[in-house]
């Protein structure tokens, strides 16, 4: 038989059943006051099956692999709100990532295609006959600069694609582990998401190893799994949780100066809000930068084709001039 699909709840359905939830509603009733399908629910709760685990399967992708560890540690209305505070993270800051580097990239994309375009097609059709004439120093320098600079950019492409396909496929090698995460983006980006979740567990007023808990439980994220492990294994040695950060070497500088302040002050969770929006400030900035770069060389490619296309388009004009 066919497996059956099953519908997939909008946003708005899931924050309006922690609502009704938070308010004492029965899950059965709230979810007719949202006018889903109960029976499949209901037949679970005779059968002696969790209920939520099924509800579960109605939500999204993003909101799923949240509210699964969520449920374990809080109550069903408080999971979906953490869920979708969570997921909503997630998205926004994929979404201004995105906004910063669309229009650079596709300006970047358009300059190498052009580049190509020029270097294999263009440029030797008109060089068929000037040769000898287009011995040019700044010519000859230049074109030998934007093959190079051509080759190189597509061999870094191609390198970081086979890379990102053999990481999708194949498990990273533990004992490369701790070189990659020494790397400061992967530190900074391992500690902000720790670092949200520490926050969502404090507003619950849950303890903070769940956290490390839900990190091990990941699937298809071997990097945070593996600091996952590493916190689990210094704390299971008898060490205090806040020793263990302040001295993590896969924790950056920043979470562990926040963190220390917050908990000497008992403002765990302002300290968190203060550096997950330092964080996200600090790669917007840095998105920025690598914007004016990425568009300056993209310029840059596009005006030295311009240039000596201009040049090899002059060569007729000079050969008769010197006739």
């Amino acid at each position: 038989m066919p497996k059956k699909r099953s519908t997939i709840w909008k946003m708005h359905e899931w924050e309006y059943l922690a609502k009704l939830l938070y308010k004492g509603y029965p899950l059965i009733e709230c979810l007719h006051i949202l006018q889903k399908d109960t029976r499949e629910i209901e037949d679970s709760m005779r059968q002696g099956l969790g209920m939520q685990q099924e509800i579960c399967t109605h939500a999204p992708a993003i909101l799923k692999r949240h509210l699964l560890f969520f449920l374990r540690v809080t109550s069903f209305s408080s999971a979906i709100r953490c869920s979708i505070r969570m997921a909503v993270f997630e998205k926004e800051i994929k979404k201004k990532l995105k906004k910063q580097t669309a229009y650079p990239l596709f300006i970047f994309y358009f300059a190498y295609v052009t580049l190509a375009f020029f270097l294999h097609l263009i440029i030797p059709q008109l060089l068929l006959g000037f040769l000898e004439e287009m011995s040019d120093m700044f010519f000859m320098t230049t074109l030998f600069f934007l093959k190079l600079i051509y080759y190189g950019i597509t061999c870094l492409s191609g390198g970081a694609l086979m890379f990102f396909i053999v990481c999708k496929i194949y498990k990273i090698p533990e004992k490369y582990m701790p070189r990659l995460l020494c790397i400061p983006l992967c530190k900074e980006y391992i500690s902000y998401v720790f670092a949200c979740y520490l926050k969502e567990l404090e507003e619950e007023g849950l303890s903070t190893k769940r956290a490390i808990f839900f990190l091990i439980s990941l699937k298809g994220r071997p990097m945070f799994v593996f600091f996952a492990k590493s916190l689990q294994q210094a704390m299971e040695e008898g060490k205090d949780l806040s020793f263990v950060i302040d001295k993590h070497p896969y924790i950056c500088d920043t979470l562990r100066m926040n963190f220390s302040i917050g908990e000497k002050t008992g403002t765990l969770k302002e300290c968190l809000e203060d550096y997950i929006v330092f964080q996200e400030e600090r790669w917007m900035m840095l998105m920025r930068r690598m914007s004016v770069l990425i568009q300056t060389a993209s310029y840059g490619f596009v005006g030295c084709l311009v240039i000596m296309v201009y040049q090899i388009l002059l060569v007729p004009l000079q050969l008769l001039e010197t006739m």
